[in-house]
């Protein structure tokens, strides 16, 4: 009976421990991912808005992500939190046996209940600074956008104005040539 207590629980928590690395080299490999191609987007040199557009979708395919994980984190949160509170505890050991067996385990599922915690507020942190750099990314589009539209109008303007005024003048030039040839010619 007391073997299948301790070997139930410690079971579990080997499977919490490995599920928690798992989860850490899923975050580690998504991350050193963004990073490869980031430097391929900038190797291959495309423009700046392709890139940043890029950039957003990249941005939120990891913010989906990184919230994926912290629900999970969060399920496991809510499956720890009970056998901290209530452990089994087996009845046909030894009262001294018994007591350190529970505070071993104890303190190992309170270390693992803080490790996720302090996870998860890593996790919120990191998902923090993606959105500050989403935000910046969309006003720094929309400045793009703005000063793409200014160089649109002052070039459809200085087209329009300098093609009008270069047919006023070519016009009046020749009225006037014609005019100075008629004078001469009947003068």
């Amino acid at each position: 009976m007391e073997l299948l207590y301790t070997t139930s629980v410690s079971a579990l928590l080997l499977l919490l421990l490995l599920l928690l690395l798992l989860l850490l080299l899923l975050l580690l490999l998504l991350l050193l991912l963004l990073i490869l191609l980031l430097l391929l987007l900038l190797l291959l040199l495309l423009p700046l808005l392709l890139l940043l557009l890029l950039l957003l979708l990249l941005l939120l395919l990891l913010l989906l992500l990184l919230l994926l994980l912290l629900l999970l984190l969060l399920l496991l949160l809510l499956l720890l939190l009970p056998l901290v509170i209530i452990i089994p505890i087996p009845l046909l050991l030894p009262q001294s046996l018994l007591l350190l067996l529970l505070q071993q385990l104890q303190l190992l599922l309170l270390l693992l209940l803080l490790l996720l915690l302090l996870l998860l507020l890593l996790l919120l942190l990191l998902l923090l600074l993606l959105l500050l750099l989403l935000i910046l990314i969309l006003l720094l589009l929309l400045l793009l956008l703005l000063l793409l539209l200014l160089l649109l109008y002052y070039y459809y303007c200085y087209y329009y104005c300098f093609y009008y005024y270069y047919i006023y003048f070519y016009y009046y030039y020749d009225y006037f040539y014609y005019y100075n040839y008629y004078y001469y010619y009947y003068y």
